[in-house]
């Protein structure tokens, strides 16, 4: 799928810190599969890296959008992520995502602590 070409060269962009090269990838991934939640994920990072808060305010909005449009839901992850980042941005006051994925143990709170952890070092 050319969509996973662009999607893996944006994230090793991403993860060697070329944000501004990670973008164009991703919006193309994006452009080619608009419902492939981790394209959003990995591009609002990018954004927020490189300070387009606008538009990860847009991509977190987006990923909560296919997060809910997925039946059943299961990517909680991502909501998680796109709810604790608009948190940030200051546009919501609270998270529900997270909450609901801990009481249906669709996740633990150890991989939480992990993967955010992770995200800030």
């Amino acid at each position: 799928n050319i969509s996973d070409y662009y999607y893996y060269r944006g994230f090793i962009f991403k993860k060697f810190g070329k944000f501004e090269e990670a973008i164009p990838d991703f919006n193309r991934a994006i452009e080619l599969d608009p419902k492939l939640i981790d394209s959003y994920v990995h591009r609002v990072k990018s954004y927020r890296l490189v300070h387009l808060d606008k538009l990860a305010q847009q991509d977190y909005e987006k990923v909560l959008e296919l997060f809910l449009q997925e039946q059943p839901p299961d990517n909680y992850i991502s909501a998680i992520q796109a709810e604790r980042g608009l948190k940030e941005l200051g546009i919501l006051l609270e998270t529900s995502f997270e909450q609901q994925a801990l009481e249906q143990k669709k996740v633990t709170q150890e991989r939480l602590d992990k993967i955010f952890g992770e995200e800030k070092k």
